[in-house]
């Protein structure tokens, strides 16, 4: 991920081109795009996209449930961001609104201290996107296992990427485990040593 700022500025470039790819009005000033600003006004546009899908009369085609769900997504992730930065203001960060340019941003990076679950979010939203999850597991720290898929990839059709996603499951918890193991023969280690 670029620097915090540059980031919100890709995610609000993201999410205007798809607004607009929806035909819902540009925003103004795409230059400064990844301020408080900018993401209230992301935040109202979607809003509109979704208040227009959802008067309509008719049952939506899949392609505009589609246009519907990203209208959903973009709306909640605008909110959380818009909860980032009023989180800065509260911490007494004077630049909290962070309405730079990308000029301004690579001449000289502001400060945008985000706290680490603040910059893991912002790092997933950048990473993401508006990409479609065709499946997504949580592992709890309780050991509940929570698998979504979506409806269109549960069919046989998509058991190859059903199967690259168990690996990729399999990958991730041996790694923890790994780490988990290496950390408590460490403490051991460290315990015995000293105590």
């Amino acid at each position: 991920m670029p620097h915090p700022c540059g980031a919100l500025l890709d995610i609000a470039t993201t999410y205007r081109q798809e607004l607009e790819r929806q035909g819902i009005p540009a925003l103004p000033n795409a230059d400064a795009l990844g301020g408080y600003v900018a993401f209230q006004q992301i935040q109202t546009r979607a809003q509109l996209g979704i208040d227009a899908l959802t008067s309509q009369p008719a049952p939506l085609s899949p392609e505009t449930q589609g246009d519907l769900t990203r209208l959903y997504e973009i709306q909640d992730k605008a909110t959380h961001i818009l909860t980032i930065f009023q989180a800065l203001q509260q911490r007494g960060l004077a630049t909290w609104d962070q309405a730079y340019t990308r000029a301004q941003i690579a001449s000289t990076p502001p400060a945008f201290p985000l706290a680490p679950e603040e910059f893991m979010l912002l790092s997933k939203f950048w990473e993401l996107g508006l990409e479609e999850i065709a499946m997504q597991t949580f592992i709890q720290i309780d050991g509940d296992v929570i698998t979504r898929i979506h409806p269109k990839y549960a069919g046989t059709m998509y058991e190859l990427l059903h199967v690259l996603h168990q690996n990729g499951i399999r990958v991730s918890v041996t790694f923890w485990q790994e780490l988990v193991h290496t950390i408590g023969a460490f403490a051991r280690i460290v315990f015995a040593r000293f105590f």
